[in-house]
């Protein structure tokens, strides 16, 4: 509301001056009020591209935070799969038994060096800008073979997805930028706006006095005129 009101006292004065300077003081020609028209009408579109700006920016900063959601989701598929290569289901003792297979021992040694490779990554991870793309070298490398094959797919999906996620919002912060330009049009394009209309208003008022100033002139008859 505050600003609304010093807005509607802004555009209250700036009338009032255009008013006195060029209606009341120094009355202007037919002509130059058609000229005013280009100006009204250049302050008006500096305004409107201001706004449009404005709307962009706005409209990209919503664009922005819905990327950044999105980073977030995935950084978060990451921390899931991660706590299941670190589960009882991979970091587990093996029992011999009669039915085991007889290269139990391989499957062991597989077992072991993928969970200590998922416990190095959970590590890591504390370390990383989740922000920021991410590939399986920021978790020291691609996960050995063998273990629980499905565990290890899904983390690398999910850091494929997370990097996904995060280079499409460094493109959509990149590209919601405003120039320079474009800010100072936003920061002035309220007053661009006020301005044209205070000078359209006052276009009218200066018209409307020559209007009723020529018509309140006595018609004059030249000297070679006959009188019936």
């Amino acid at each position: 509301m505050v600003d609304s009101g010093w807005s509607l006292l802004l555009f209250v004065g700036l009338t009032a001056v255009l008013h006195v300077a060029f209606v009341w003081w120094r009355p202007r020609t037919k002509v130059w009020w058609k000229k005013a028209d280009y100006v009204w009408l250049l302050f008006a579109l500096l305004g409107v591209i201001g706004s449009f700006a404005k709307a962009r920016q706005v409209a990209g900063a919503m664009r922005v935070s819905a990327a950044e959601d999105r980073v977030s989701v995935r950084a978060e598929d990451i921390q899931r799969a991660i706590q299941s290569g670190i589960s009882s289901a991979i970091c587990r003792r093996f029992v011999r038994t009669e039915f085991s297979p007889p290269d139990l021992e391989r499957i062991q040694s597989e077992y072991d060096a993928q969970c200590a490779w998922f416990r190095s990554s959970r590590d890591r991870l504390g370390a990383l800008d989740l922000h920021r793309p991410l590939s399986p070298a920021a978790f020291g490398g691609l996960p050995p073979e063998g273990g629980e094959v499905e565990v290890t797919r899904q983390l690398m999906l999910a850091i494929a997805q997370h990097a996904d996620a995060a280079n499409t919002a460094e493109t959509v912060k990149a590209a919601q930028q405003s120039t320079d330009v474009e800010i100072t049009l936003q920061i002035l394009g309220p007053f661009l706006t006020m301005l044209a209309l205070a000078l359209r208003i006052t276009k009218v008022s200066g018209e409307v006095r020559l209007e009723r100033s020529t018509s309140s002139q006595p018609a004059v008859v030249g000297s070679n005129d006959t009188v019936a």
